[in-house]
């Protein structure tokens, strides 16, 4: 079996064979898709930006958001 941590490259560069191979594998063993079912495009969805805004650090207990 390959690898579980393939060479990273970016987020949203298209997916390795591995990737959709084992997406496919996923999605079967758990019953969400049949065998017959077939895929014609696999893309990445972009997270969104607010998901990566930067949040205050702090040493602990000396930042309180309600003041």
């Amino acid at each position: 079996m390959p690898s579980l941590n393939p060479t990273h490259g970016h987020p949203l560069d298209p997916f390795t064979p591995f990737e959709l191979t084992r997406a496919v594998e996923i999605l079967r063993t758990t019953g969400q898709v049949s065998e017959a079912a077939r895929f014609s495009a696999a893309l990445p969805v972009e997270p969104s930006s607010l998901r990566f805004q930067l949040q205050p650090v702090c040493a602990a207990g000396s930042f309180s958001p309600l003041g």
